[in-house]
């Protein structure tokens, strides 16, 4: 069961990771200069909500014993 755990954790770590690259890709206003190419910052809440949720879960069940 804790492999499970884990895995959740690596999926929430990536989602972090995913919203915060899209967070600095947008940084200084690129992506209102480059509409098309670079993703407007407000979709970087959906993978940083969703990550932080998933590591919040993953946290809950590797330290709740079984």
């Amino acid at each position: 069961m804790d492999d499970l755990f884990e895995t959740i954790g690596v999926v929430g770590g990536v989602l972090m990771v995913a919203g915060l690259v899209v967070s600095l890709m947008a940084w200084g206003g690129m992506d209102e200069r480059m509409p098309t190419q670079v993703a407007p910052r407000r979709f970087a809440r959906y993978p940083i909500a969703a990550g932080t949720l998933l590591l919040a879960i993953a946290a809950v069940g590797l330290i709740v014993p079984d």
